[in-house]
């Protein structure tokens, strides 16, 4: 795929090698585990909300999508994240959320599910071409070019 399809695992059986998750895998399909440490889901929540293509001095508001699960993970910081946050938008109103289980728009265009994910929607007062960012890489495709998909 050349991302990652990150997937929030709902239990797991050491005795039989038993690992449920919150979202649909293809038998034969090849699970890597992966982990994240406190400070690199708060790094990503705020670069998250600096990729908008404007100064934040042109955010009028922003719609924020944070996984439960991660947040449950850093819930003891959430109140000094969220005032991060409101800086990083420049002191607009923000309306976030916590889900379990998101949907959105992946690195190649397609959308799906997926888990343990987060993304910001800026609002500002000009017209920017549509571009999806691989948060993990920082690649952007804008509308237009090879890949990106309406």
């Amino acid at each position: 795929l050349g991302y990652w399809q990150v997937i929030h695992p709902s239990a797991i059986d050491p005795a039989t090698m038993h690992l449920e998750v919150f979202a649909d895998v293809a038998v034969g399909e090849e699970l890597t585990l992966m982990n994240s440490s406190e400070e690199e889901l708060e790094t990503g929540i705020l670069e998250c909300a600096n990729t908008h293509n404007f100064p934040s001095s042109e955010v009028r508001g922003a719609l924020v999508v944070f996984c439960a699960g991660a947040m449950l993970a850093i819930k003891d910081k959430m109140d000094q994240i969220s005032r991060k946050l409101g800086r990083a938008l420049g002191g607009q109103p923000l309306l976030g959320y916590h889900t379990f289980g998101e949907q959105g728009t992946f690195p190649n265009g397609t959308l799906a599910h997926g888990n343990l994910m987060f993304s910001t929607l800026a609002f500002s007062n000009r017209r920017k071409r549509p571009r999806v960012i691989n948060s993990m890489t920082g690649h952007v495709l804008e509308e237009g070019q090879p890949g990106f998909q309406n």
